[in-house]
């Protein structure tokens, strides 16, 4: 056991470190746009932000996770480097294709999506912006799934150093404000993608099999509606706060839940090292359900904890990172943690439906929770604001861990620490309790 606490702790660590500089470097983004911008221009940036994030699910259709997932199917070097060649020749096809239809066609319903904000060239920036992060992506996927550690973080530093001073450059110097921010992703995008194609070239053969790729595609294409659901869950809110609410209170709202993710950071950087060490560990030893039921306790007791520090501070995070007009989203950041613990857990148990290849399974359990979080975000948005967006979070986030923790103990059953864990949720909401009333 100890051998494994390590050998996860180790990359653990690492990713942690490469993602805290990643999210401290994105945190430090905060004062200066809620010093050179205002609530409408973060509103601006965060739902912009939302649209680019859903993009790049559309445009790989699939072969990204079906990389990371048959990267371990090939014994033979020479067929591994056949297939990821494939598989990237194939990404750019499609995600070409994509970007240009959606540019051809986005001026005449972008405006149904968001009516606050114009499509050329907020929404246009962005369709080519999420295009060049394509690769990137991918170039990350391979470090992680081949346990690079060290190279994933270096490579994600300076990814986050380069968006970073072309951002600041446009919004600090050059006072473009919202459209700055957009620019600066799209210029930085352009670049990091020649530079991964670069690394990538001179480790896979240029080369094509319409076997890999179909194969890849019947993997991959079941996860999409996976995929939008979960960023209908993550982010979809913001669509919908700017039809009901000015653009200034999807300002608030997504600063507020900017710190909340927080989590994130903990939770992420576990996963990366989780998923390989899940793969191999399950498929070499055959006390793996447990030992993944003793770590799955460890992980909730830190995150438990994590989450509680980050909810407590939340009002002296937001002044020291924001301005008054920015101080009201303090009130969505204990909510929004809440739903990445539940988050959080829900990653621990959906890994096994991936290493069983039953992603056929999340086709319901993820849709299902979307459709939850659009119902409630329509009915408790008009009537409790932002808080109501929150709140449709949460709930649709609990549902989603729980169809996802159902399913999951059909294809690998795990006999999880349950009345330790349930222990860890009184202790930490009764602690939440107790520093509210003091403070």
């Amino acid at each position: 056991m100890l051998e494994h606490i390590k050998r996860l702790g180790r990359h653990s660590l690492i990713y942690a470190s490469g993602d805290f500089v990643y999210k401290g470097i994105v945190i430090f983004l905060i004062p200066l746009y809620t010093r050179y911008l205002s609530t409408e221009g973060y509103g601006i940036i965060e739902t912009v932000r939302a649209i680019g994030s859903v993009l790049p699910i559309l445009y790989a259709l699939g072969l990204d996770s079906a990389l990371a997932r048959f990267y371990f199917d090939y014994d033979n070097k020479e067929e591994l480097k056949n297939y990821i060649g494939t598989v990237l020749i194939a990404i750019i096809f499609l995600g070409l294709v994509m970007a240009a239809l959606f540019d051809i066609l986005g001026n005449k319903f972008s405006y149904r999506l968001v009516k606050q904000i114009s499509f050329n060239p907020y929404i246009r920036l962005i369709l080519w912006s999420s295009f060049f992060a394509i690769i990137p992506a991918v170039f990350l996927i391979l470090l992680q799934i081949q346990e690079k550690s060290g190279k994933y973080v270096l490579f994600q530093i300076f990814q986050a150093l380069f968006t970073v001073g072309l951002i600041a450059y446009f919004v600090v110097f050059l006072r473009q404000g919202a459209l700055g921010q957009i620019k600066g992703k799209f210029y930085s995008s352009i670049i990091l993608f020649v530079i991964a194609i670069y690394f990538l070239r001179k480790n896979v053969p240029v080369s094509f099999y319409e076997n890999k790729v179909y194969t890849s595609l019947k993997y991959g294409l079941p996860l999409i509606p996976h995929s939008l659901s979960w960023w209908i869950l993550d982010l979809s809110n913001r669509i919908i706060l700017q039809k009901f609410l000015p653009l200034s209170q999807v300002g608030i709202y997504s600063l507020g839940y900017n710190v909340g993710v927080g989590m994130e950071l903990v939770i992420i950087a576990f996963n990366k090292a989780w998923m390989p060490f899940l793969y191999s560990t399950a498929s070499k030893k055959k006390d793996a359900p447990e030992i993944f039921s003793r770590l799955t306790t460890y992980y909730m007791m830190m995150i438990l904890f994590i989450g509680l520090a980050i909810s407590l501070l939340s009002q002296e995070i937001l002044r020291i990172l924001s301005t008054p007009k920015f101080y009201e989203a303090s009130k969505v950041v204990p909510v929004v943690v809440l739903s990445f613990i539940f988050i959080g857990m829900y990653l621990m148990v959906t890994n096994q439906i991936f290493y069983e290849k039953k992603t056929i399974y999340l086709t319901f359990i993820t849709p299902t929770s979307a459709v939850i979080n659009i119902v409630l975000n329509f009915i408790l948005i008009p009537k409790y604001g932002i808080m109501g967006a929150a709140y449709a979070t949460l709930i649709s986030f609990i549902v989603f861990f729980i169809l996802t923790y159902i399913l999951s103990m059909k294809v690998y059953p795990i006999r999880y620490e349950k009345q330790k864990i349930l222990g860890l949720f009184i202790l930490a909401f009764a602690l939440f309790l107790i520093g509210k009333w003091v403070s």
